[in-house]
């Protein structure tokens, strides 16, 4: 088995074999040891070959659990998310379920902070965390999840209303008027959406923003006169 190649391979022939278990705990412990302080390649693969030899054993979703710490401790979020996905994937009635969501969430916000997360990557992590959010609305960290939800939110509230704000003052009515609305349609709760309807009444009162009207209001009068 594959434990037993991995006796040989460590012990040599003259060792006796180990059973699965006592494999899995030698290696869980020797794994531990060093990835509670800080990353270690070697770790991560000893976590992996438990999970690989012993997926049904009891250390396993700990296991599987670990390596998700392991690049999470490093900050290498794209690496960690994945890893717990699998915690939840494989072990979904493991009390590390739910710690395994809830650092999918925590590490997609994270990735949002990066300069170069665009919108995309922010309504991912909105989701990850509606998700924990919808499983475990009981949990005291649900508090949390959804304090760093409102934030995204507002983060991406005022993106839209920053644009429509540049395009305002440049003069682009039209332009500044569809992001105002995007305030309003998608993030109504908030202060912006109350402040974009202010600021699309003040463009619309604009005089030149009536002759704009009254001469497209003129063109299509004309075309539908002329059976446009």
């Amino acid at each position: 088995t594959g434990v037993e190649a991995t006796n040989e391979a460590e012990s040599g022939d003259q060792a006796d074999p180990l059973s699965e278990q006592e494999w899995v705990d030698h290696h869980y412990r020797l794994a531990l040891g060093t990835v509670r302080e800080t990353f270690d390649p070697k770790s991560v693969e000893i976590f992996e070959s438990i999970v690989r030899v012993a997926p049904y054993s009891p250390i396993a979703p700990r296991a599987q659990f670990n390596i998700g710490e392991a690049y999470r401790k490093i900050r290498s979020y794209s690496d960690a998310i994945p890893e717990y996905q699998k915690v939840v994937e494989n072990y979904p009635e493991s009390d590390l379920a739910m710690e395994a969501r809830y650092q999918i969430g925590q590490c997609s916000y994270q990735k949002t902070l990066s300069s170069s997360y665009d919108q995309t990557g922010t309504d991912i992590a909105l989701d990850s965390m509606q998700t924990f959010v919808r499983k475990h609305k009981d949990s005291k960290k649900s508090v949390e999840m959804q304090q760093r939800m409102d934030e995204l939110v507002q983060r991406k509230a005022k993106k839209s209303f920053n644009i429509a704000e540049f395009y305002r003052r440049s003069g682009s009515d039209e332009a500044a008027i569809i992001y105002y609305q995007d305030v309003i349609d998608n993030f109504p709760q908030t202060e912006l959406a109350k402040t974009s309807a202010k600021r699309m009444d003040e463009v619309a009162a604009k005089p030149s923003r009536k002759k704009t009207a009254d001469k497209t209001k003129e063109v299509i009068q004309t075309g539908e006169k002329k059976g446009l």
